[in-house]
């Protein structure tokens, strides 16, 4: 059974939700210290259910460009220990997304949620609409605070976590076998618009429902790899993925192949996912 709930997300946060930096965001909030976190398979406080989408493309100079997305979900009725809770006076407070290059250059961006978008259940922010780092991405680190009503009780939480993007194993590709998961990506091309247009999905496997996804795709141009969509920290609880808006790539590049990577941890468990997908 096919879900979409990242469908949803994804109208939320292309009408809603702004994809520009906030000033007066800034003005609330003017400095925000490094974030100290390490990889979590499953982190303390899980109420809430973030993850990052990295998406990179070439422009027509060949310089690879970035697009993150900070994505949130806050569910009202939550499992715990094998107990059901119903969580009332939900808000986030805070979140903030640090990430660093290869050579270790350091950037953040941080938000202070006000009274209107703290009660959003989804919440989704394009905080980088694209950028040319000259290198690429190395560590993302996320911290989130959220608050919420729990048999009558109300609770301040946090979250954070720490994902290395996952980096291009030629040495991995010598099996091509999808198992229950199952991978397109669909090109389209307007003839009056210099770019192609392009459509990921990845369908899950319905029988995992714990511990989450790092997911990495890498595009062949003329011979050359490069990175092209990642999600990391994403869990099963999200649905199967499915971009909704266009991944526009200059129709001066011809994307002849698309690797992925789909990683899943659980415990101290870790599936690699390996896959090569001829585009016609």
């Amino acid at each position: 059974m096919k879900k979409y709930l990242i469908t949803f997300l994804f109208i939320f946060l292309m009408l809603f939700v702004g994809c520009k930096k906030d000033p007066e965001d800034q003005d609330k909030v003017t400095t925000a210290d490094p974030i100290e976190a390490v990889h979590e398979v499953n982190v303390d406080g899980d109420e809430v259910s973030p993850y990052l989408l990295v998406q990179s493309v070439l422009n027509e100079n060949n310089d690879l460009i970035y697009s993150l997305t900070y994505i949130s979900i806050f569910p009202k009725n939550y499992s715990y220990n094998g107990n059901e809770f119903t969580l009332t006076g939900r808000f986030y407070d805070y979140y903030q997304v640090d990430y660093l290059t290869e050579s270790g250059k350091y950037e953040n961006y941080f938000h202070k949620y006000d009274y209107l978008d703290s009660t959003e259940r989804s919440y989704g922010q394009n905080f980088m609409p694209s950028g040319n780092f000259k290198e690429q991405l190395d560590v993302l680190r996320v911290l989130v605070k959220y608050r919420f009503t729990k048999n009558g009780n109300e609770e301040n939480k946090e979250i954070k976590f720490q994902e290395e993007i996952i980096k291009f194993d030629s040495t991995k590709y010598n099996q091509n076998d999808l198992g229950n998961y199952q991978v397109k990506l669909i090109k389209n091309k307007n003839q009056s618009e210099p770019f192609n247009r392009y459509k990921l999905s990845i369908d899950l496997d319905d029988n995992i429902t714990t511990g989450h996804y790092d997911i990495q795709t890498w595009v062949e141009i003329n011979g050359n790899l490069y990175p092209f969509v990642g999600y990391y920290h994403y869990r099963p609880n999200h649905g199967d993925i499915y971009t909704l808006t266009d991944i526009e790539v200059s129709d001066i590049y011809s994307i002849s192949k698309i690797y992925y990577n789909i990683r899943y941890y659980n415990n101290d468990d870790v599936m690699n996912i390996y896959y090569v997908e001829e585009l016609q």
